[in-house]
């Protein structure tokens, strides 16, 4: 049997919060965490200026386990929202 959900896309900061993890991804495997060859620089210099726990230390992208565990939890937040969505309910996942 097949099921289709009808999914809102209503919470644009959950879906950019995943667009920026990629974003902080593609540096690191892309150029070795250097943010000036990143095709996403701006954002990353961007980001880097939020208190977020990503640095910018002399070009190098730095990143703390705070912004790891935000990472996580956001990542959880909007798969709890598809769960829902499609009627599954929330995950099971935990980030303590």
């Amino acid at each position: 049997m097949d099921k289709i959900a009808i999914l809102s896309l209503n919470n644009q900061q959950a879906w950019q919060g995943l667009k920026d993890l990629q974003n902080i991804r593609d540096c690191i495997v892309h150029t070795n965490g250097q943010i000036e060859a990143s095709r996403d620089k701006k954002r990353i210099l961007e980001l880097c200026k939020k208190s977020l726990g990503i640095s910018n230390l002399e070009g190098t992208l730095m990143i703390e386990n705070a912004y790891c565990i935000k990472a996580i939890e956001a990542i959880a937040e909007y798969f709890d929202h598809l769960f829902d969505s499609a009627g599954f309910g929330s995950s099971t996942l935990t980030t303590s």
